[in-house]
């Protein structure tokens, strides 16, 4: 599993404190669904939190504070032509068949070309809405739940707390994006999620027995346990997306790969958890930016700060300014991003199909679709709206509930 953070400031009350989430309850049974099976594992669907982050992964990547909380997968890219041509136009045919339904104007040399692109409903309609959404982070495993208690209680059985960016939610594309993330370490990855017995797949899929896939993961698994790495992020910063008109101007091909950006931080967390609670000069900050922005002249002092955190909204204030403010301070001292590893482990998964080939194809597709849609957005905005009115409310083949839980059965693994 994937290191997670050891705590974080929770305020000032007398002492440095960080909150912690320790769970002691009684055992805890999550609802699941016999449609969805994944050997090994229990699925559970508890009202989870849509995953809401701002920030573009180009500018998250050199922070621990993104790296660390969204962990996953990001892509933000914006296609760029390789060979001179413009996207010009964008329409969806609803009454053509599944995976004829997009249709691109394209100008290159001086003419415009109509290229129906032969893909399916369940990467188009998800890409496009990323692309519309404004933001990049697309499914994390640090995920939260609605209720703090039930994720408190799932804690003690291990679960995975998975949240999705909202157009991923509920269907095809985000379940296979959800286990796209887990394809370095995980027992997750080269499984095949099945209904009913059989091997759960979309339109255009082609599964691969289990026992191939766990030889390719071995091979994976060597590369990242030999790294040093605390997590990654699954993003599109390194070379980004490109994409050219091909077969006499039938078909659009794309370049670029998922890249898998791996980080570590140069001390144990418990050991800078520990740093930063006995340095007076990070409580000092925190209370100084606190004070600034309630537009104070001088620094609150303990016994206001006492006060203070009695209002749940300025206990929350001061909840965000120690983060913001860690994560400054780790950023400065002690997060360190891999290349060389990132860039072995991404060519490994490459040569490997990420030791699973649907979701690897799934996870490169959302990649190139979501920055197509994105150079689409930006060069012919009318018709991209227009487009997306369109699609906004189609459901897309094969429905999905995704799971928000994983939780390993006792003895699997």
């Amino acid at each position: 599993m994937r290191a997670k953070h050891a705590g974080i400031i929770s305020g000032y009350r007398g002492a440095r404190r960080f909150l912690c989430c320790v769970a002691v309850a009684l055992f805890f049974l999550v609802s699941t669904t016999d449609a969805l099976e994944l050997a090994g594992f229990s699925l559970g669907y508890s009202a989870a939190k849509p995953l809401s982050v701002k920030t573009p992964v180009a500018m998250g990547v050199s922070s621990f504070g993104f790296c660390n909380s969204v962990g996953g997968v990001a892509f933000g890219a914006v296609a760029r032509p390789l060979d001179g041509s413009q996207i010009a136009g964008i329409d969806y045919l609803p009454t053509a068949p599944d995976g004829q339904r997009l249709v691109l104007q394209v100008r290159k040399d001086q003419e415009t070309r109509r290229i129906v692109v032969n893909e399916y409903d369940w990467v188009v309609i998800p890409t496009a809405l990323v692309a519309d959404s404004n933001q990049d982070a697309l499914v994390t495993y640090f995920g939260e739940l609605v209720d703090e208690k039930e994720e408190e209680r799932l804690s003690e059985r291990d679960a995975d707390i998975v949240n999705y960016h909202p157009a991923l939610a509920d269907t095809f594309l985000g379940l296979r994006v959800m286990q796209a993330d887990l394809l370095a370490f995980h027992p997750i990855g080269p499984l095949n999620f099945t209904e009913g017995g059989v091997g759960f797949k979309a339109p255009g899929e082609a599964l691969r027995d289990e026992s191939q896939n766990h030889q390719a993961m071995e091979k994976i698994q060597s590369v990242y346990s030999a790294g040093d790495v605390r997590s990654y992020i699954i993003c599109d910063v390194k070379d980004g997306v490109g994409f050219r008109i091909a077969d006499n101007g039938s078909r659009i091909e794309f370049v670029g790969k998922p890249y898998w950006l791996c980080w570590k931080t140069t001390k144990d967390m418990n050991e800078i958890v520990d740093e930063i609670e006995k340095d007076e000069t990070f409580v000092k900050r925190v209370i100084a930016e606190m004070s600034r922005r309630l537009g104070r002249d001088s620094s609150l002092n303990a016994s206001d700060v006492e006060r203070l955190l009695e209002d749940p909204r300025h206990a929350a204030l001061l909840q965000q300014i120690a983060e913001e403010i860690r994560d400054k301070y780790i950023d400065e001292r002690y997060f360190k991003r891999l290349p060389e590893v990132s860039d072995q482990l991404s060519k490994i998964m490459e040569q490997e199909q990420g030791g699973n080939p649907p979701v690897y194809q799934a996870l490169t597709k959302t990649m190139h679709y979501a920055a197509l849609f994105r150079h689409v957005k930006k060069t012919c905005p009318r018709d991209f709206e227009a487009f997306v009115t369109k699609i906004r409310y189609k459901n897309s083949d094969p429905r999905v509930r995704t799971p928000t839980v994983l939780i390993p059965l006792p003895g699997s693994f």
